[in-house]
């Protein structure tokens, strides 16, 4: 008969990369692309222009964008980006800066996440939670860029990795689970709470004895408490308020509850990829355990996380991408436990489909640097041309380097690794990684043109007077360009119905791209202005007509 699988768990395989190697693989993961360009549109600018408020000396228990409060945002990234920022001001721009605390919080969550895998698979597997988290899709563009969800991860991975430990250390365990929790609300809120609180229902299976649930229980449950305690004390009477009702307001009817988890679920199979597949898959061959035993933690702690972190985001935030998050680690940490019982087949079919893709996508990467450069070949050139107007790409000889280095590499590994289960996960991983390097050294300056707000914010303060006063902003502005203003052009409109607002004699606008309307009577249009390649929307300034 032929042998479709590997040997039992009990055989040990060479792991493609554990300890420096696995360190190097992951700080090439995270690094590239945090750091070289603007605040970009959408998520990126927004959290950063939080954080330029707080360098500023504005904000710090309820945050500030622009001229509002942001109650909704919890400190504890926008707190660690700041000090970042000031931490590397000899070296970086404070943007850059800021963006490392995404770096610092991914870091973390990988290293609590290989904690979990070690304590609920074996040694061999603690690398392979990390390696299959980092291949994941969706977490590719947000851990990236300044993302305070990531910091929300990096609590979610301590509270596994403590209810992972109980049984070897049931009080260290009980203490990680609670700092993580506290963490987790300091992060993101009370909302979000739930889908780690709930997988304490499994003490009585992960705790050593029975007379240590009730006392593990409570232990974790005062630590997770300290944060709302505290925040409620720290807070004025209407500052709590506000904040109370903006955590209420996450609450989602029965029906959007629905329809958010339709959405997950048609996300998921390429958001969750690789997760996704080896998690089911690990299911499906310990299927047995259901039926005739209790199942062991190394499934239902990561199983239950996984639904607990779920139901809390259908029934508290909108489906989408960054919302989505919390879903990986557990999926991550149950994949890992059937790497190794995957069939030979699979397992080389999964490496081989890792290496063609990314193999094809790096060659893809690299023809459009040379149209972007050399405009050759002539049509993709045409299209980037068209894409993002005006945009002239040069030769950067470092990142050049450093995407040859890494192509060299990522050869040296598809031909070198030794065979084993673990070498499709440690490709595919290796190849995301790739992928990201490659589009952060030779594709960024062609992305950071079409995606910053900076060109826009320039061609509006120069149209302003020096001494211009006030300016007021009909409507409502996205975030992201309420970020951008304050960051690039020190400006922060008030809105035009207030009583401020009405004095001003300058106006901004943000319109659809073929609006020809006008401000009404008593406005000049002076100025216009979008990013390259945006098709959507306009930034119009208008000057109040004398009399």
């Amino acid at each position: 008969m032929i042998d479709r699988h590997f040997p039992g768990p009990a055989t040990r395989y060479p792991v493609p990369f554990r300890g420096l190697p696995l360190l190097l693989l992951l700080a090439l993961f995270l690094l590239p692309g945090l750091v070289g360009h603007d605040p970009w549109k959408a998520e990126d600018a927004t959290h950063l222009g939080i954080v330029w408020r707080l360098l500023q000396g504005d904000g710090g228990l309820v945050l500030q964008l622009g001229r509002d409060a942001w109650p909704d945002a919890m400190p504890l990234y926008y707190w660690t980006a700041a000090l970042a920022a000031k931490a590397f001001a000899w070296l970086l721009p404070w943007f850059d800066g800021a963006r490392l605390a995404t770096a610092l919080y991914a870091a973390l969550t990988l290293g609590f996440l290989a904690l979990a895998s070690r304590e609920l698979h074996g040694r061999d597997e603690s690398a392979s939670a990390p390696l299959l988290l980092a291949g994941c899709i969706g977490l590719l563009v947000h851990s990236h860029e300044a993302q305070p969800a990531i910091a929300f991860l990096a609590a979610q991975a301590a509270t596994l990795a403590g209810l992972t430990l109980l049984r070897r250390h049931p009080w260290s365990g009980a203490l990680v689970f609670g700092g993580g929790a506290l963490t987790a609300f300091l992060a993101a809120g009370l909302a979000a709470l739930p889908g780690l609180l709930l997988p304490l229902v499994l003490l009585p299976w992960l705790a050593p004895r029975k007379t240590l649930v009730a006392p593990l229980l409570l232990l974790s449950l005062a630590l997770a408490a300290t944060g709302p305690l505290l925040w409620s004390v720290l807070l004025t009477p209407a500052q709590a308020g506000v904040w109370w009702n903006g955590e209420l307001a996450q609450l989602r009817s029965l029906e959007a509850g629905w329809r958010n988890a339709l959405v997950l679920l048609n996300m998921l199979p390429w958001y969750a990829w690789p997760a996704l597949p080896l998690a089911l898959w690990t299911l499906w061959a310990r299927r047995r355990e259901w039926l005739t035993a209790t199942p062991a933690p190394a499934l239902l702690l990561p199983l239950a996380a996984f639904l607990a972190s779920f139901l809390t985001v259908v029934s508290t935030v909108d489906a989408k991408s960054v919302a989505a998050l919390p879903l990986l680690p557990p999926l991550a940490l149950l994949g890992a436990g059937g790497i190794k019982t995957l069939r030979r087949g699979a397992t080389n079919l999964f490496d081989w489909f890792g290496m063609m893709t990314f193999t094809v996508a790096a060659a893809l990467i690299w023809l459009g640097w040379s149209a972007m450069v050399f405009g050759l070949p002539p049509k993709i050139a045409r299209n980037f041309v068209k894409l993002a107007p005006g945009f002239e790409g040069s030769f950067a000889l470092f990142p050049v380097l450093f995407a040859l280095a890494l192509s060299a590499a990522w050869f040296w590994l598809i031909f070198s690794s030794p065979r084993s289960p673990y070498r499709g996960l440690t490709h595919w991983t290796a190849g995301v990684t790739l992928l990201w390097g490659l589009v952060a050294a030779l594709w960024f300056p062609w992305v950071d043109y079409g995606k910053s707000y900076r060109p826009v914010v320039a061609g509006l303060t120069q149209a302003l007077p020096t001494k211009h006063g006030c300016v007021a902003v009909r409507g409502e502005l996205s975030p992201a360009l309420k970020a951008s203003l304050d960051i690039f052009g020190d400006l922060r409109p008030l809105p035009l119905a207030s009583s401020e607002g009405k004095r001003c004699d300058w106006m901004l606008a943000l319109v659809p791209v073929k609006s020809s309307g006008t401000a009404g009577t008593g406005w000049e249009r002076v100025w216009e202005g979008a990013r390259p390649g945006d098709k959507t929307e306009r930034l119009r300034l208008y000057q109040r007509r004398a009399g």
